[in-house]
């Protein structure tokens, strides 16, 4: 009998023994499903995996709140746009959820440059095809300003970020290096010029100014010893010639000396010089110049009245002459009011 309740003992304490040993291994079997994120943040074009832990993958469903912003299949996240949206896991009639943001992917394009003054119109195009672009933005308006349909304009030397975004939230970026006008003239003439009797580099052309009536050949010159240009301009009327030279420094920081001549012609045998003055940074062409006669005679009435006629003449072809050449005109070389 003794031995009897010995054995039914033993047993007991095999089943007590077995039953605190299952427990945790039932408890473990049931966890609840968790999501590996709750939260995520990719770039355009880039993907994160999702996994719905404790599930069984195969009857996990899954969805986005904004399919043009992040798409999901099966777990797998991928960037569409720049924006936000919730993907959704869905297992046995309970939801789990992660909030995604996608940044845009910013590009950057090299650089372009230009003079001080001048414009042009920046596009973000696919092969042939124009692209939409929205946001301009520069990053030092003091050098170049660009609109909301993408006209940079060149403000003072040196260099700015231009940007914009496309409609998929990327950001294309430029750089801007706004030139110093002197020297890109400087270079063309000596490139791209002729060389006259004293060694200097020009260039030149003959125009018609409509507001004068009259015809002007115009030249500028470059004299490198005084770093300065030289601006020229012989005109036609009733067989005299009238030359008009204006030396600008290079380096705009005084007034400029102003010369204005009347040479000996077959109808004129008047030979006389007159000078005068004039600041590039405020003069306009309304303004009206006082030349002193240097030499010669003429009545003061005539000298100021036609020099300030060949004086505005002048420097309209002047301009003319250095956007048709160079691709800027006097506003970039200092003339601030022209």
């Amino acid at each position: 009998m003794l031995k009897g309740k010995k054995l039914l003992a033993y047993v007991l304490s095999c089943i007590i023994i077995f039953t605190v040993f299952a427990v945790p291994a039932s408890a473990s079997a049931a966890a609840k499903p968790k999501l590996n994120k709750t939260k995520a943040t990719i770039t355009r074009t880039k993907s994160v995996k999702l996994k719905l832990k404790n599930a069984t993958a195969s009857k996990v469903k899954w969805s986005s709140s904004k399919k043009s912003v992040a798409s999901v299949s099966k777990g797998k996240v991928t960037g569409k746009k720049a924006g936000k949206a919730t993907i959704t896991a869905k297992y046995n009639g309970k939801s789990y959820k992660c909030k995604v943001t996608v940044k845009g992917r910013t590009i950057k394009k090299g650089s372009f440059s230009l003079c001080r003054t001048q414009k042009t119109t920046l596009q973000l195009k696919n092969g042939s095809k124009v692209l939409k672009a929205n946001s301009w933005k520069s990053s030092n308006k003091s050098v170049a300003t660009v609109t909301s349909k993408g006209v940079v304009t060149a403000n003072k030397v040196g260099s700015a970020v231009i940007s914009c975004k496309d409609k998929y939230g990327d950001t294309y970026k430029i750089t801007a290096k706004v030139k110093d006008p002197c020297a890109v003239l400087k270079n063309y003439i000596i490139k791209n010029g002729n060389i006259d009797n004293d060694g200097y580099y020009y260039i030149g052309k003959k125009y018609y100014d409509e507001n004068a009536e009259n015809y002007y050949t115009v030249f500028v010159t470059y004299d490198s010893s005084k770093k300065q240009f030289q601006f020229e301009s012989d005109s036609e009327y009733d067989d005299d010639t009238y030359v008009l030279i204006m030396n600008i420094p290079y380096k705009l920081t005084k007034n400029a000396p102003l010369f204005y001549f009347n040479f000996v012609s077959s109808t004129n045998t008047t030979n006389w010089g007159a000078t005068a003055s004039i600041n590039p940074a405020s003069y306009t062409l309304s303004q009206s110049v006082y030349f002193d006669l240097a030499n010669g005679s003429d009545v003061d009435g005539n000298l100021q009245s036609f020099g300030n006629i060949d004086l505005r003449a002048s420097m309209r072809c002047w301009n003319t002459l250095l956007n048709d050449k160079v691709g800027f005109g006097l506003k970039a070389m200092g003339f601030a009011k022209f």
